[in-house]
Order: structure tokens, then sequence, then C-alpha cells
């Protein structure tokens, strides 16, 4: 039987070989949670983790009884550094050799940067940047003997796009956009990729919040956003395509591309609910 030369392109390789094991984290709600059923559609064994418990067990049971998937539950809060070494022991243990991590677990503090208490700001860091950065750099570990592997940052247009109201989560995201891009450049020629996905407006339910608590701007948004299972999708086309830099969602592609073809920020409305992912 003929096997797959080693000069294929990478979404042909990917699409064809064995399935690699994820790591998803923020897996309980949201974008985290439709990329856990994407992901096990297509056959891929899942680690999910979030802090709720419950959360993940009643997840783990819908990707095993509609996608016939492997599951592994890891409740872990991601903002305490120790967590970030358990979900990498846990995956050890259970034989996971996770060859994809999804770094999608994300606070947004709502307020002024002056507004917010060092506690707040702390864990915003070390859950958006932090943790992100301790399970790439360490998973990369485990991947570079295979030379194969994928680290998938989920970032915001918010990176480059300052949103009044939402300055610590712009910030960390800008930080978490420029270590993919970074970290990518140097895993060239391991086989190894690190891809930085910048996400546009998601009908969630703090957008839905937003758009009746503080501006008919996120009104509108919320009525043209794009739907988290479409974006998972987009995002699973992204990984087997190997696309270092992409943005996920129609809308957030088009708000980035008008705001660079006028060469100005975008002036946004102040964000006043904060969010929590995972």
């Amino acid at each position: 039987m003929p096997t797959m030369s080693s000069q294929s392109p990478p979404h042909l390789r990917l699409a064809t070989e064995a399935k690699d094991d994820v790591l998803i984290t923020g897996a309980s709600r949201g974008l985290g949670r439709h990329l856990a059923h994407e992901f096990a559609r297509h056959g891929h064994r899942v680690a999910i983790t979030a802090r709720s418990q419950a959360a993940l067990e009643t997840l783990a049971s819908e990707l095993r009884q509609q996608h016939g998937a492997k599951v592994l539950v890891i409740a872990a809060d991601l903002a305490d550094r120790q967590a970030c070494a358990s979900i990498i022991e846990a995956c050890r243990e259970h034989g996971l050799a996770i060859r994809v991590v999804l770094n999608n677990a994300g606070m947004m503090p709502a307020g002024g940067m002056c507004s917010h208490r060092n506690e707040e700001i702390h864990r915003t860091i070390n859950l958006n940047v932090r943790a992100a950065i301790d399970l790439s750099l360490a998973f990369v570990d485990d991947m570079r003997p295979a030379r194969r592997g994928t680290i998938i940052n989920i970032s915001s247009l918010s990176s480059t796009h300052p949103i009044p109201g939402a300055s610590l989560y712009g910030a960390s995201k800008a930080f978490l956009s420029a270590f993919s891009r970074s970290l990518d450049r140097e895993l060239d020629g391991t086989g190894l990729r690190c891809l930085d996905v910048r996400l546009g407006p998601m009908r969630t339910s703090m957008l839905a919040s937003a758009a009746t608590e503080t501006h008919r701007w996120f009104a509108w948004l919320h009525r043209f956003a794009s739907r988290p299972e479409s974006v998972a999708e987009v995002i699973y086309d992204g990984y087997l395509t190997q696309r270092s830099r992409f943005s996920a969602g129609m809308l957030g592609a088009l708000l980035h591309f008008g705001a660079n073809l006028i060469r100005r920020p975008l002036r946004l409305p102040k964000l006043r609910k904060a969010a929590t992912i995972g």
C-alpha cells in the first residue's frame, strides 16, 4: 500500500495520517466546547480542561456519545501555576502524546487599567499569558523528538485595535500574538508550528450581556457576530493547512481589514462587563 511522501503538503499529511492527540483549555463552554466537538468528530483523542469538573464531565459524555471519542477530563484553574504542571503530568500518565495544544482559556476584566486591583491584573496575566506560555513550551519539548506538533494560541482583534474598558485583556492578547509569531519563526525547520488566531466578535453570553447593558454598538456586533461552532470549524481548517496567522470569523476579519485599510485604530465603546473562560 503506498505511503504518504514526506514532501506532501502539510494539510494532506495531517488529514490522512493518524489523528493527533489534542489538549484544549477553557473547554467547558463557548468556543472551547465547540473546539472539543470539532476535533472529536474528526477522530482525535482530546484532553479537556477548565475549572468546573461537572461541566467538563457533561462535555465528555457528549463527545463520547456523539463522536465515540476518547476523552480525558482534567479540572484545573490555569491561573494557578501548579495547575499547568498537573495538566502536563495527567496527559502523560494517561498515555496521551499531545501533538496539538489549543490555548483557549482566558479572562476579560472590564474597566480601565487604573480601576483594576493588583490581584485582578496578576490573575489575568497568569491565565491569558503565563499559562499559555508554560503549556506551549512544555509540550514543544515533548513534540520535538517526533518532529510533529502544533500550538494554537487563541488571541483577539483587541490585540491590535484598542477597546476602551478592555485594555488589560487587549494587552495580554497582544503579548500572546507576539509570542506566537516569534515562537513560530523559532520553530522553523523542526516540524512544529505555532499558530496565532485572532478572534473577532462571537455570539457569547458576554457579548449578549454587553448588547443590553452598554451600547447599541454591541447589539449590532451580537447580531452579526460569528457563531462559535463556525469559528471552531475555521480553526480546525487552519490546523490542517497550518496557516501561521489568521482571523477566525467573518466580522472579525472585516473589522481587522477595515481598520488596517484606513490605518487607524477602531474606536469602540467602553466595555463594562467582565468575562472568564476556563
